[in-house]
């Protein structure tokens, strides 16, 4: 049996002369994440999935070409990756107004 593990990111910037740069407090730390996430086995993969349905609509778009090797799978995989967390910020901060 298999866990699954979700992780979420929740940052409060203190932009005061105590404070590191956003660099250091914001960027390092979420691309140190970014580099252990990784994409599920196909058989594990959820088909309604946010994930997924981005890299279909991207792919059926031809976004990077008609190439179909890993390195065109990986930006697929990391544009998709990095529409979704830009669009549940969004929505995070819209439930916020």
């Amino acid at each position: 049996m298999t866990k699954q593990l979700l992780i979420t990111f929740d940052y409060e910037l203190f932009l005061g002369n105590r404070s590191g740069t956003i660099e250091d407090c914001l960027f390092k730390p979420t691309n140190g994440i970014l580099e252990v996430i990784e994409r599920k086995n196909a058989k594990d993969r959820n088909e309604g999935a946010l994930i997924e349905n981005t890299l279909t609509v991207l792919k059926r778009s031809k976004y990077f070409g008609y190439n179909t090797n890993d390195e065109t799978e990986q930006k697929y995989y990391e544009l998709a990756l990095e529409l979704n967390i830009t669009w549940l910020n969004r929505i995070l901060f819209l439930k916020l107004l």
